[in-house]
């Protein structure tokens, strides 16, 4: 009896071993220990005082939900949201909790297939899923779950959404904003996936999506299987990321501009997709000989030193041809303002004793001239009785003063041509009574006596 129960033990030990395990998902529960899931219980994990992993397994209370059975665990998509565990079917659609020791289907939805490789996260209390690629297409949409009827709808987002969609992306969340690069754009006409060079942002505050400039950065994947076997995980603020048959990673962050390439070794050999960070400490399933199973390991990621550091973003090339673009339609703007400012402005001039002036130029007046332009001054309209009473004489004839009036306005403008460029006294008939003949002064024209002359003799 006594053997049977030492082998149950040692049974028991090894089938709630981390090693071995052949169907598996990595999850944050919080700073300090982590779940990995199976189909048959869950891991309970933290890092004892010699960084060593400690554990605790548990059984599911209840059979996993029949729509996950087929369905490989590292394909599901996580979010710990107020320390809830929801769990996303592959391609959207289907979601699951993860509570109290239980993994049950709270949605009434069904597999939506039209976002895998689409960004699954929480925000303010809300689950939210980006992008994606499904029926031959990528997706550039936001969708949010609604957990009163159980349904996903979609959301609206302004600004310079990333057109052709949103596939096999890295992507990033810090504090109220989505960092969204190095993925692939597709639409049904095209025949394959085109890499779009930009980072953009998405402001969760306000679903505004704004281009933050061209990678500048070489990225190490350069094609759709590229992304599909590279190693994407969140690093504090920043990206862990390492692509398959390179021996190098990168730590990006998107936020202050930077990647950090740092050099590899054999213990990241066969790091496996499904990773997390714990503080410093990357915990990972190392594939077994027989790259069938896994067992569950952890590094410091403080003992790598990076071997080179650049800029991430904001090529100059692509920022001086938008300088240039923006200051030449800011430059256009500004020529056309002034014209149309100048082309409008009216023209001042002074009276002064016996000059007519401003900044361009001086005519000499006569007594006769003067006398006109204070009417002027007065008024910019003037009767034709006033200026005739300027010029009355009682020796000569009516029709005698009329041409000396005449004679008189017509030498002013040609003098006033001269110096100026253009005609000052225009004759018109009164649009209250078309008998009646009026004076004005052009329409873009005042004069404004400087002082009081001495009156003419």
């Amino acid at each position: 009896m006594r053997t049977f129960l030492i082998f149950l033990f040692f049974i028991s030990f090894f089938s709630y071993s981390q090693e071995g395990i052949a169907d598996y998902l990595l999850v944050e529960k919080d700073s300090a220990s982590f779940y990995t899931f199976t189909k048959k219980g869950v891991y309970l994990s933290s890092f004892d005082v010699n960084n060593q992993i400690d554990y605790k397994y548990f059984s599911y209370g209840k059979p996993l939900p029949k729509s996950l059975k087929g369905v490989p665990l590292d394909d599901l998509s996580v979010v710990n949201l107020n320390d809830i565990i929801y769990l996303l079917y592959p391609g959207g659609g289907i979601l699951y909790r993860f509570y109290n020791n239980i993994i049950e289907r709270i949605d009434e939805s069904f597999a939506h297939r039209n976002q895998f490789s689409g960004f699954f996260f929480g925000h303010n209390s809300e689950l939210y899923l980006l992008g994606g690629y499904g029926y031959w297409s990528a997706k550039n949409y936001l969708t949010k779950f609604n957990f009163e009827s159980g349904s996903w709808n979609i959301v609206s987002v302004f600004g310079e959404v990333p057109k052709g969609g949103i596939n096999q992306g890295s992507f990033l969340k810090v504090d109220s904003s989505v960092f969204v690069f190095d993925f692939f754009s597709k639409q049904p006409e095209e025949l394959s996936e085109t890499q779009n060079p930009f980072l953009y942002e998405l402001t969760l505050s306000d679903f505004v999506w704004s281009n933050k400039g061209r990678l500048s950065s070489h990225s190490p994947i350069s094609s759709v299987e590229d992304a599909i076997r590279s190693v994407r995980v969140k690093y504090n603020n920043g990206l862990f990321e390492r692509a398959s048959l390179k021996n190098a990673f990168r730590i990006i962050l998107p936020a202050n501009n930077a990647v950090s390439t740092y050099v590899t070794d054999a213990s990241l050999s066969r790091l496996s997709k499904n990773s997390i960070f714990m503080g410093s400490r990357l915990v990972y399933a190392s594939r077994n000989a027989d790259n069938l199973s896994y067992t569950i390991a952890s590094i410091d990621f403080n003992k790598y030193a990076p071997i080179k550091e650049q800029a991430l973003v904001i090529d100059d090339t692509v920022v001086f041809e938008k300088y240039l673009l923006y200051s030449s339609f800011f430059l256009l703007a500004f020529v056309v303002f002034l014209y149309v400012f100048f082309k409008n402005r009216g023209t001042l001039y002074s009276l002064s004793g016996l000059s007519l002036f401003n900044d361009k130029g001086l005519l000499l007046l006569t007594k006769e001239e003067l006398s006109m332009l204070i009417l002027f001054a007065d008024s910019p309209i003037v009767d034709n009785n006033a200026l005739l009473e300027l010029f009355s004489d009682e020796s000569k004839s009516f029709d005698a003063i009329i041409k000396r009036k005449n004679k008189a306005i017509k030498d002013l403008n040609q003098r006033f041509n001269t110096v100026f460029k253009q005609d000052l006294i225009f004759k018109k008939t009164d649009k209250f009574d078309s008998r009646q003949v009026i004076y004005v002064l052009d329409s873009k024209t005042k004069v404004l006596q400087a002082e009081s002359p001495d009156s003419p003799a």
